[in-house]
Formats: structure tokens, C-alpha cells, sequence
């Protein structure tokens, strides 16, 4: 979503590969017991800095994991994968306004992805890159 010109409205955006290749996002789940005895399974999709492009939506993006990286992310041996906890080039994406018809399920179509034309206003020129931080101490318990 895309805060529009009168900086109330939100404007849907689709996000993909600059080559439309299907991508995966960096996730974690655990199951666990509830204090009641009853098994939850729980998720979530691990986020990290926006890159140039999807900075221009907002300041953090989700971790999308590259497909050479699929079988480390996946594999419970590897004690850490926090390179991966990175911003996926912004050259390697894209995004495009589309249509508000997105905002309710039973549109179920094609049409919903293709692209509206672009405000003035809208850039999806990519800023650069900026080098990484140099590794910080966790503000939270280490995942990894």
C-alpha cells in the first residue's frame, strides 16, 4: 500500500520480481503447548529493512529468501542463517498501483494484478541500496 497524494487514502500495490518468478518470504514456526495442555502452532513471516524500491511503500519489507537459499533457511542444522535476514536487491523487483478491487475477497481474478497508471507523485525508481549496518546486539531475544 501506497499512502496517496492527500496522505489519508492507501493506494494497493503489487510487488514482485522484476522477472515475475514466484518468490518465498523468510518464515518461523513453532509448535508449542498452551497453558491449558492443547498443542498451537504458531507462525510468522520475519521482516527486515526495506530496500531503494519498497522503501518509496514503507521502512520494512519482508525477508524474501533467495531460491539457492531455500534448503538452508529450511534446515533446522543450520544455527545461523542471519546473513539472509537482508534486503533482497531492489533491482531484482518491481511494483505497480492496482486496483482497489483487492480490498474484498470474492474478486478472485486476474484483472486484480494488472497494472493502473501511476500517480505523478509515484516513483518506483529505486533509491540505492544503503551498505549494511555493521551487526548489532538484538533488541529482543536472538532467533537464531
Amino acid at each position: 500500500w501506497q499512502l496517496g497524494p492527500d496522505g489519508k487514502s492507501k493506494r494497493p500495490m503489487r510487488i514482485a520480481m522484476a522477472d515475475d518468478a514466484t518468490f518465498a518470504f523468510a518464515g518461523l514456526a513453532e509448535r508449542w503447548l498452551a497453558p491449558d495442555g492443547e498443542p498451537l502452532d504458531t507462525c510468522t513471516i520475519v521482516t527486515t529493512d526495506a530496500n531503494g524500491l519498497i522503501r518509496a511503500l514503507h521502512e520494512r519489507m519482508p525477508v524474501i529468501v533467495p531460491p539457492a537459499a531455500y534448503a538452508r533457511w529450511l534446515d533446522p542444522a543450520i544455527e545461523d542463517p542471519a546473513d539472509l535476514v537482508a534486503p533482497y536487491p531492489a533491482e531484482a523487483m518491481r511494483f505497480h498501483p492496482v486496483s482497489t478491487r483487492v480490498n474484498a475477497v470474492r474478486n478472485d481474478d486476474a484483472s486484480l494484478i494488472e497494472p493502473l497508471p501511476a500517480l505523478s507523485s509515484e516513483s518506483p525508481t529505486p533509491e540505492p541500496d544503503p551498505a549494511p549496518p555493521p551487526p548489532a546486539k538484538p533488541r529482543q531475544s536472538a532467533l537464531f
